[in-house]
């Protein structure tokens, strides 16, 4: 018991004497820990930066049937292969078109087809609208209604056209 003391007593005393040489390896000692935890943490943000990154954008990529001459479809056999890709958990094809939204009275006197256009614009056909890139980035939002996926059909408008139309998703004549 006597011993241990000793040593104690001694280490306080020793440490009392170099107080300087004890500061300057505490500091070192400090500075160190800090900077290892300060870069532990660095790491764990990035890290859960970067996993919230790939949940909001997703880590996806595009085949585009352009291949710069002329313009090759992408067929279903290209879609399952591409599929059955391991590490490939959905895939959603599109199709970009002009919308021609025609005035029924005036298709129904048979004028000239042009004449009857009442709104024209771009639309879109995917099979889920969830995974277009359009939702994805965030340009477009869902504000009402669901996503159209290949098992439920629908259509999804801007709501200035759905509005101008009386288009609503729950009321009878509107819109699925």
């Amino acid at each position: 018991m006597n011993h241990k003391t000793n040593l104690g007593i001694r280490a306080v005393l020793h440490t009392a004497r170099k107080w300087k040489k004890t500061l300057l390896v505490f500091c070192l000692l400090l500075a160190i820990t800090t900077l290892v935890l300060s870069g532990l943490a660095i790491a764990d943000a990035q890290e859960e930066q970067s996993e919230e990154l790939r949940g909001v954008t997703g880590a996806s990529f595009t085949v585009n049937a352009n291949n710069g001459y002329t313009l090759q479809p992408v067929t279903d056999e290209m879609i399952e292969e591409i599929a059955a890709i391991d590490g490939v958990e959905a895939y959603n094809t599109s199709q970009w078109t002009i919308v021609n939204l025609y005035n029924q009275d005036t298709l129904m006197k048979g004028t000239d087809e042009r004449e009857g256009v009442a709104d024209l614009f771009y639309g879109s056909g995917c099979f889920d609208s969830e995974y277009s890139p359009l939702f994805l980035s965030g340009a477009l939002r869902l504000t009402e209604g669901r996503h159209v996926t290949d098992g439920n059909g629908g259509i999804i408008l801007y709501e200035g056209l759905a509005d101008k139309y009386g288009f609503n998703g729950g009321s009878p004549g509107g819109i699925p």
